[in-house]
């Protein structure tokens, strides 16, 4: 079962003309946000408590809708570089988790959509900075305690991966394709919420996680089996999303 960053805050429905219905309401009580130096572009963000949709719209037409979620999380960062999705406009960013000190290398490069791209003042690269970083899970396992965590993955999987880990598979990629902001990662739960999105009254999970860097984990309720609980274990593929704090 997979899942996608709206289901994973609660924004989403049964039906396509429901998800339809949704959309309109949500951007009709977005407010808008200009966005300096550019008459094309303009976000609408809609809020709810630590929920945001960024809508961008591209000469009054919406070309994407990138969800965030405002969590606990803020590790510093080294950022190298930028991408631009020439179908959507989004933006991305890529940068090494725990840089070294000149910021060109890091225990692992990541790459994250930034749903408030056009918002960032002109960069230069490298530069070290907090992101407010969140992973949206797109499939997600639970598990007791480390010893179930090696039995399982360990009879599933040729690669073993620890407890504490991360993979950036969005940056697996071949000749001209695009990097996407996706990683696979496990890690421990420091802290589990269930929130209630009051938009549709679904049920969602908010957890932290220590993987090799602390993050903020968003799941829909059903993807979990049983209730997760700090201490135990996660692990899946997850999209990331992140603002410059």
């Amino acid at each position: 079962m997979s899942f996608t960053p709206f289901e994973c805050i609660g924004l989403s429905a049964e039906r396509e003309d429901e998800i339809v219905k949704l959309i309109n309401r949500t951007i009709d009580n977005a407010k808008r946000v200009e966005i300096p130096h550019t008459f094309k572009h303009e976000y609408r963000l809609y809020e709810q408590d630590r929920i945001q949709v960024w809508y961008l719209l591209v000469e009054n037409e919406l070309v994407s809708a990138a969800p965030h979620f405002l969590g606990d999380s803020q590790p510093e960062l080294g950022v190298f570089n930028y991408a631009v999705d020439e179908e959507n406009a989004e933006g991305k960013l890529f940068a090494f988790i725990q840089p070294t000190e000149d910021l060109r290398d890091g225990l692992a490069p990541i790459v994250f959509r930034v749903p408030d791209f056009w918002l960032i003042d002109e960069m230069k690269f490298p530069f070290l900075s907090k992101v407010q970083l969140v992973a949206f899970a797109v499939n997600i396992s639970i598990y007791a305690n480390e010893g179930e965590f090696y039995e399982k993955t360990g009879k599933s999987t040729k690669l073993k991966l620890g407890v504490q880990s991360l993979i950036p598979s969005g940056l697996f990629v071949e000749g001209d394709e695009q990097p996407d902001p996706a990683a696979m990662f496990s890690g421990r739960i420091l802290s589990a919420e269930k929130l209630t999105n009051e938009e549709t009254g679904r049920k969602f999970y908010h957890l932290i996680v220590e993987s090799i860097e602390k993050i903020d984990v968003l799941a829909p309720e059903y993807a979990f089996e049983v209730e997760p609980k700090d201490g135990m274990i996660v692990s899946g593929d997850f999209i990331l999303s992140g603002r410059l704090v």
